[in-house]
């Protein structure tokens, strides 16, 4: 039995346990990858796809190994007009800075659009800084705050609308009230001749 020992000469664990320990951890951080809620991928310094998790296939209708070693900016995942912003946000994570939260629209597989929120993380891997990147759909939440904007135009609409018939009330209320004054004043001025 292959047993670990520290300076001092005691055993602390066996071999065996540690390389199953290392496993499960593994297996661990696997099943957290492919079945997080969100989509997670993985690009080197130069946009390259190097992985992606089960979401990442449903979010853009893709495999995730037609999309390993590709370019993020050669292939038409991202709106041609965001690939700056791709571009610009590479280059803070090679400088060590996350990114995000981003907005982008994504062009899936079979050529529909999703609005998608990305950020990313440089984070080293095998000695190597690569980025992270979690994107999240974003299309219901745009809807309904669209939605919610135009609710809201159309209550501020009809609050203006009642406001400018209560003014108007108001100044034919006082327009009467003025009329009436004058019509005693005038029959008053009438009866005294």
């Amino acid at each position: 039995m292959d047993h670990v020992v520290n300076k001092s000469g005691n055993e602390i664990i066996d071999r065996n346990e540690i390389v199953d320990q290392v496993e499960n951890s593994e297996n661990h951080f696997k099943i957290l990858f492919e079945y997080a809620p969100d989509t997670i991928f993985l690009l080197n310094m130069k946009g390259r796809i190097l992985d992606g998790n089960l979401v990442a296939e449903k979010l853009t209708g893709y495999r995730v190994k037609e999309l390993v070693g590709r370019y993020i900016t050669e292939i038409d995942l991202v709106s041609r007009k965001h690939i700056p912003k791709v571009i610009k946000n590479i280059a803070k994570s090679a400088i060590g800075l996350p990114t995000g939260p981003d907005e982008y629209l994504l062009c899936r597989n079979d050529g529909s659009l999703v609005d998608v929120e990305v950020r990313t993380y440089p984070v080293t891997i095998d000695n190597e800084t690569q980025i992270l990147g979690i994107a999240r759909d974003i299309t219901e939440r745009k809807k309904t705050d669209s939605k919610l904007k135009e609710t809201v135009k159309e209550l501020e609409d009809f609050y203006r609308m009642a406001v400018n018939r209560e003014l108007k009330m108001k100044e034919l209320k006082d327009e009467i009230a003025e009329l009436k004054k004058e019509l005693i004043e005038y029959k008053g001025d009438n009866g005294k001749k």
